[in-house]
């Protein structure tokens, strides 16, 4: 029997996607969304289990878990960034998944300009002290493309230097 698999964040463009590509390879999931609407429903129809909580509360993060073996953390793109993914981590510890897959973003470093990468860059390091869940770092370069393509749009409304 194949794992159960957590996707968080799953009503997301990236969450959606990997939901529905592990449905078609006969994974049970569960997808942790913030609320039920659409997307979600449209995620149950194909199969999905929903689970509908806080990303920022460790009891919906721990009851999520519970009997999956695998898990898929999406952090969402806001601020608590580091705060969530290390709620995941002691939540991954705690249910002893097999493996926790942490999405990052390109080049995370501490020397970053972006706050959200150099937290990127902590949560990753930190999460290696995991001691009994296999992390894979997932750090797609793709997700640095649209971020250029909006640079020019952002400097003229005068948010990015030139």
């Amino acid at each position: 029997m194949l794992p159960r698999i957590l996707v968080t964040s799953a009503a997301g463009h990236i969450g959606r996607h990997t939901v529905e590509l592990l449905l078609d390879a006969g994974f049970p999931v569960r997808a942790f969304v913030r609320c039920k609407e659409v997307r979600s429903d449209d995620m149950a129809r194909r199969g999905a289990e929903i689970f509908v909580g806080n990303l920022n509360d460790f009891r919906d993060l721990t009851r999520a878990l519970d009997g999956v073996e695998r898990a898929f953390h999406i952090p969402p793109f806001a601020s608590h960034l580091l705060h969530n993914t290390m709620l995941m981590c002691l939540a991954a510890q705690e249910a002893r998944l097999d493996a926790l897959v942490l999405l990052s973003v390109f080049n995370p470093s501490p020397e970053h300009p972006s706050l959200i990468s150099r937290e990127h860059w902590i949560a990753n390091n930190i999460a290696r002290w995991i001691p009994d869940v296999g992390v894979i770092h997932l750090n797609p370069g793709i997700f640095a493309f649209p971020y250029l393509l909006t640079m020019p749009v952002t400097r003229r409304l005068g948010v990015l230097p030139c």
